[in-house]
């Protein structure tokens, strides 16, 4: 971790706010399927209930994936909303 924060130092504020962004998306993505498997409820069932496919849970849920998109809030709301959850945004005056 010494090393992340060393390279993090070394970023421009741009460079850190994405990479502060992405950490954070990845955070919640993660959350969010931990909370799926000890409900046990399926990747299919979440896809339903947002109303896309299986397959673009599965894609959702593996954030180190060269391929990942960074989902948008609305996303994440929806797959907290489809398992009972609500997510929320809080602000906080930056450090």
């Amino acid at each position: 971790m010494a090393h992340l924060a060393r390279l993090r130092r070394r970023m421009s504020p741009e460079e850190r706010a994405a990479y502060d962004e992405r950490i954070l998306a990845i955070r919640t993505v993660l959350e969010l399927a931990d909370h799926r498997r000890k409900r046990r409820i399926s990747q299919k069932t979440i896809a339903e209930r947002m109303g896309v496919t299986q397959p673009v849970i599965a894609r959702l849920e593996k954030p180190l994936d060269a391929a990942w998109r960074q989902p948008s809030l609305s996303v994440l709301s929806r797959y907290a909303a489809a398992l009972g959850l609500v997510l929320e945004v809080r602000l906080r005056w930056a450090a």
